[in-house]
C-alpha cells in the first residue's frame, strides 16, 4: 500500500490517564472505512465532505459532525499535541456534548 495511506491497515489503539500502556481495540464496524479507493485518504474525506452537503441541503443525519464536533476534535489534537511535547497525559477542557 501506498506510504501516503495513513488509513488502511491502521491500528486502533486506546489507554486510560495515568496508565501508560494503550492496547489495540477493534474499530467499531459503522466506522470502517471502505478499501475501494486508491488512496486510503480519500474514503474519510469523502464522508466528512458528503456530511457537509447533506447540513447544507438540510439533511443532515443524526451523528454528523457539526461546528461543536470540529470544536471538541481541535482540542483532543491540540492535547494529543501538547502530551506528545511533554511526554506525559495533558487533560482536555471540553464539556460533554449538547447532544
Amino acid at each position: 500500500e501506498s506510504p501516503s495511506d495513513y488509513i488502511h491497515g491502521a491500528v486502533l489503539r486506546a489507554g486510560r490517564a495515568g496508565d501508560p500502556t494503550l492496547e489495540e481495540v477493534p474499530v467499531p464496524e459503522d466506522l470502517v472505512l471502505p478499501r475501494e479507493y486508491p488512496d486510503g485518504r480519500l474514503a474519510p474525506f469523502i464522508q466528512v465532505v458528503d456530511a457537509l452537503v447533506r447540513a447544507i441541503d438540510g439533511a443532515a443525519r443524526p451523528g454528523d459532525p457539526d461546528l461543536e464536533c470540529g470544536l471538541r476534535a481541535q482540542a483532543v489534537m491540540e492535547a494529543v499535541s501538547q502530551a506528545h511535547a511533554r511526554g506525559g497525559w495533558v487533560p482536555t477542557r471540553i464539556a460533554a456534548p449538547s447532544r
